[in-house]
């Protein structure tokens, strides 16, 4: 898992191009509503993410989810002892 996020911060700082980002939180967010427009996956690097929908699952450090196009969910980004983080990929490459 350190490696991943040292392979995506050292993307970043070279800015090349990329088809990820990288999203960080301190506080628990609840995002309601959330559209998804092109197919997307979620990597946990830190804290954890909840998904809530016709069914509710949560995501771990080190667990991730894929999200189809054309969809709406409702989230939670949860911090634990540290912030929340996550990789978000998306486009063409999922």
């Amino acid at each position: 898992m350190e490696d991943l996020k040292d392979k995506a911060r050292k993307s970043i700082e070279e800015k090349t191009n990329r088809h990820f980002s990288l999203y960080a939180s301190l506080h628990e967010q609840n995002i309601l509503n959330v559209p998804v427009t092109k197919p997307l996956m979620i990597v946990v690097l830190s804290g954890e993410k909840e998904i809530r929908g016709p069914s509710r699952f949560s995501c771990r450090p080190g667990s991730f989810l894929f999200l189809p196009d054309n969809c709406s969910v409702h989230m939670r980004n949860i911090p634990g002892d540290k912030p929340y983080k996550c990789c978000k990929v998306f486009g063409s490459l999922v």
